[in-house]
């Protein structure tokens, strides 16, 4: 079994398994709005010195099947009552997801 196989066959029992509980609301200019289950990933932020260094990065992992294009800088999502700009969009095509990380803007 090649490492593409056993990471399709995998897929759906992660995404069941870490997907945040409800839906979230993907808001995109260009495409509309769309609802869907996603994982969110949340890591300290890369090392630095000085002030701000205990600084949290939050990525939201979104199926590329959801939206018909790449997550934009000008969209937002909408989950538990926050809502998140995207600030950047990685393509993983090996999961077969988008990796969105976000700023959170507040209460939604």
């Amino acid at each position: 079994m090649s490492w593409a196989d056993a990471a399709a066959m995998a897929g759906p029992v992660i995404d069941a398994a870490f997907s945040e509980e409800g839906d979230i609301v993907y808001t995109s200019d260009e495409f509309g709005v769309f609802e869907f289950a996603a994982i969110k990933i949340d890591e300290p932020a890369e090392q630095f010195h000085g002030n701000g260094r205990n600084l949290r990065k939050t990525t939201w992992e979104l199926p590329q099947s959801a939206l018909p294009g790449r997550a934009s800088n000008r969209d937002f999502l909408i989950h538990a009552g926050r809502q998140w700009k995207v600030l950047e969009a990685t393509r993983r095509d090996d999961i077969g997801k988008w990796e969105v990380v976000v700023q959170d803007e507040g209460e939604a």
